[in-house]
């Protein structure tokens, strides 16, 4: 009985880490079908006084989008050392209705969420086979 409520909580747990893979890669493809390639430059990159490794970095980007310059736009680093430089060139890309708001050029995000879905659901293969066949030997 333990072994079979172990195995329905895994696979509960499976199950709604699956959805939220689904719908989180949902949300991307969408906003990267409302988005246009843009390449951008980065103006300058800030960072808090903060000592150790808890420093905090902010990354402005300038672009123009259907003839339009905008500029010192916050470009998401997630609060790390940035790879680039000031004087780079990013590609971002840049919501068709609203210009200012941009996601970044790389899809790690994306990779990163379909490779834990595909972890998931080879970890509850693998825990429902052992569980099948613990039962069959009991």
């Amino acid at each position: 009985m333990k072994q079979l409520l172990k195995r329905n909580v895994f696979l509960l747990i499976t199950l709604v880490y699956t959805i939220f893979c689904v719908v989180f890669v949902g949300f991307q493809i969408k906003a990267r079908n409302e988005s246009d390639p843009v390449t951008a430059v980065v103006n300058y990159v800030k960072s808090n006084n903060r000592t150790g490794d808890d420093k905090r970095y902010w990354t402005y980007i300038t672009y123009s989008y259907k003839g339009v310059v905008y500029r010192d736009v916050h470009y998401a680093t997630g609060g790390r050392r940035p790879k680039v430089r000031e004087g780079h060139a990013i590609k971002i890309y840049v919501n068709r209705e609203h210009p200012r708001k941009i996601t970044t050029g790389e899809p790690v995000v994306l990779i990163g969420t379909l490779l834990f879905f595909e972890v998931a659901l080879i970890l509850a293969v693998i825990m429902e086979k052992r569980a099948w066949k613990n039962e069959s030997v009991e």
